[in-house]
């Protein structure tokens, strides 16, 4: 490396700590950070880069980006503005202070995975390979040229916590990396093909509930892309956010461990055909067996022993109402 470079720092979660260490371990110097507040409830998962900042003596923010936030570093330019893991929108005139641009790590392949959830949508469409990638940053959205894109592996087992994990950990060496290269003046910028490409927004795929008539291969796939949890050795799951939701007799219950199994029946989709030692669930496509449920208090269970203790039997139905719709194929957005 040629040069220290002077960064901005924007960042969050894993990514953003680790990104924040590396880049210091390489010799560049972290002016400030903006980042966000951890909440209470997500401090025992979410690592804080604000006490990581404060340890590194970097001054640290976790206000909203206002326009007059930018103002401390209008006569003492940074070189590059890094973003990884951060949630909020970077817009100007921020992006226009750095000497040398802003770069961002997405978690996801571009461009095909342009948008803010791109984990989930990966898994749910059956990817068997995932990579995240360094881009530069501009007005708009993941438009930006590309400068690297680290392959990561995406099992057929995997939930959305699983790969999120692997994500962030590759988001901040790859993001290291490409900062070395660019220090002396090397790195390449690869201008991205847009077009026919979707853009996966940040809401969660099709609110979150199961449609019973699409195939339980897809459904199972489902499952997992909403499963955003971990469990710790001996000791209870956390639900991170919600799991895949799913109405039955009048009562919401979440469904976070699934597999596609057994036959097909002559009852509709979303009927309960088995509710022994398993329970099976007639879809579109063959049945999706339940394996862990939680009901409406966060409670956790056996499938079957939820049903068994509540007096569900074959024959009964998970409301069959919900009916997915086609995301649409929306526009550039601004930049984030």
């Amino acid at each position: 490396m040629s040069r220290s470079l002077r960064i901005l720092l924007f960042g969050y979660d894993r990514a953003g700590v680790a990104a924040l260490a590396g880049l210091r371990h390489s010799g560049h110097q972290v002016c400030a950070c903006f980042t966000h507040a951890t909440p209470q409830a997500a401090q025992e998962w979410i690592p804080s880069l604000s006490d990581a900042c404060k340890r590194a003596g970097v001054p640290t923010s976790e206000s909203a980006l206002e326009p007059s936030a930018s103002q401390p570093f209008r006569d003492e330019r940074p070189d590059l503005i890094v973003s990884a893991g951060y949630r909020r929108r970077i817009t100007l005139p921020f992006l226009a202070l750095p000497r040398w641009g802003a770069i961002n790590v997405h978690m996801g392949p571009l461009p095909r995975y342009r948008g803010g959830a791109p984990i989930p949508w990966g898994i749910l469409n059956g990817e068997s390979s995932w990579a995240v990638t360094v881009h530069a940053m501009t007005h708009n959205y993941n438009e930006g040229g590309l400068l690297r894109q680290q392959p990561i592996s995406l099992r057929d087992t995997d939930n959305a916590y699983d790969l999120f994990d692997r994500c962030s950990t590759a988001a901040a060496q790859a993001v290291v990396e490409t900062v070395n290269e660019i220090a002396p003046g090397s790195g390449d910028l690869v201008a991205q093909d847009l077009r026919d490409v979707r853009f996966y927004d940040a809401a969660v795929p099709f609110g979150g509930r199961i449609d019973w008539n699409q195939p339980a291969t897809c459904l199972a796939a489902f499952v997992r892309a909403l499963d955003f949890g971990r469990g710790e050795i001996d000791g209870p799951y956390h639900h991170l956010t919600p799991p895949a939701a799913a109405t039955l007799c009048e009562t919401e219950i979440g469904i976070w461990r699934a597999r596609a199994g057994g036959t097909m029946s002559p009852y509709p989709p979303g009927t309960i055909t088995r509710t022994d030692d398993e329970v099976w669930v007639q879809t579109g496509r063959g049945h999706l067996v339940l394996d862990r449920i939680c009901d409406p208090q966060g409670h956790d269970f056996a499938a079957a022993d939820y049903f068994a203790a509540n007096g569900i039997e074959p024959g009964q139905s998970f409301n069959p109402r919900h009916a997915w719709r086609a995301p649409d194929s929306l526009k550039l957005g601004h930049a984030a």
